[in-house]
């Protein structure tokens, strides 16, 4: 499934408005893990993350940096990493198991992108896809969570679809916990 961008919205109001919404999730369903904005990137950090990527970085999601690196518990399955994380050799494990089930399953996508959300263990991912660049120096953002596969022109477009994924879940949540539904799920 290929998800329409919904309209652009600033980097800073979608990470709040997705944490607020992920954090009432957690509230309901009584989920431990707790979601977080990370502290911003220092100048330092994006560089050595930008050299080791040998690429600039998209400027939708350098600001994410610059606001959040890392955003701890996004969803069940994932976090979005920051350049610490992506520069310790765990993330390089990672990303290797996730690129041999990619060649294994035959998807170009994971073989060619860069990982910016993932958790170890999990088949959820977000990855910014370098053989697709978009207007303003953006990338394609290629995400699989739960074997649903989406796509945006931007970091911040994948944001403001992940914003309304999130009021879904919520939704669905807060209509099953008054009308006696099935249990919570995370998105």
């Amino acid at each position: 499934m290929v998800a329409a961008d919904p309209p652009a919205r600033s980097i800073r109001g979608l990470l709040d408005s997705i944490l607020d919404t992920v954090r009432r999730i957690g509230a309901i369903a009584a989920d431990p893990d707790e979601a977080a904005l990370l502290p911003p990137a220092s100048v330092d950090a994006l560089q050595r993350l930008e050299s080791r990527c040998g690429f600039p970085l998209p400027p939708t999601y350098r600001e994410f940096l610059t606001i959040s690196n890392g955003f701890q518990g996004i969803a069940g399955g994932f976090d979005l990493l920051g350049c610490e994380q992506m520069l310790r050799p765990e993330y390089d494990e990672e990303v290797r198991r996730i690129r041999t089930l990619a060649w294994d399953s035959g998807q170009r996508s994971p073989l060619e992108g860069f990982a910016v959300g993932l958790r170890p263990g999990s088949d959820a991912l977000v990855l910014l896809d370098r053989s697709r660049p978009t207007r303003g120096g953006e990338l394609t953002v290629v995400h699989w969570c739960y074997s649903t596969l989406g796509e945006s022109s931007s970091f911040s477009d994948f944001l403001a679809y992940w914003d309304g994924v999130s009021r879904e879940v919520l939704a669905r949540i807060q209509s099953g916990a008054t009308t006696g539904g099935p249990g919570p799920q995370t998105p």
